[in-house]
């Protein structure tokens, strides 16, 4: 247990200055890049997963249409709001919270543990 927490710690610490770099320097199309990019990043687990044929569609089809959703947000909420500072603050955060919606699902429904 105690040598999982050195790299569990390590990769919080990544996630949280991402988030912030995200956050204080992003915008609608950066924002939609890190969608993409979290998108492959999960599909490539669930291609190489040793799960059936089928669980591999499900999951690719989950992570499309959350991909799907976040760039809705990013070019239906944040893009308008671009201009207005105050709106745009919350929208930014919001924003880099739903980067993180695919790995919950993903460690919800998904992930399974092995004895």
């Amino acid at each position: 247990m105690k040598r999982r927490i050195l790299p569990a710690g390590l990769l919080l610490i990544i996630v949280v200055l991402i988030g912030a770099v995200l956050y204080g320097n992003g915008n609608y199309v950066v924002y939609m890049l890190t969608y993409i990019f979290s998108f492959v990043f999960l599909l490539c687990f669930a291609v190489f997963a040793a799960s059936t044929v089928l669980e591999k569609i499900v999951q690719t089809v989950v992570y499309a249409l959350i991909l799907a959703a976040q760039i809705l947000f990013a070019v239906l909420v944040m893009r308008p709001a671009d201009g207005t500072e105050q709106f745009f603050d919350l929208y930014r955060l919001l924003g880099v919270l739903i980067v993180l919606v695919p790995f919950l699902i993903r460690q919800v429904c998904f992930f399974q543990h092995t004895a």
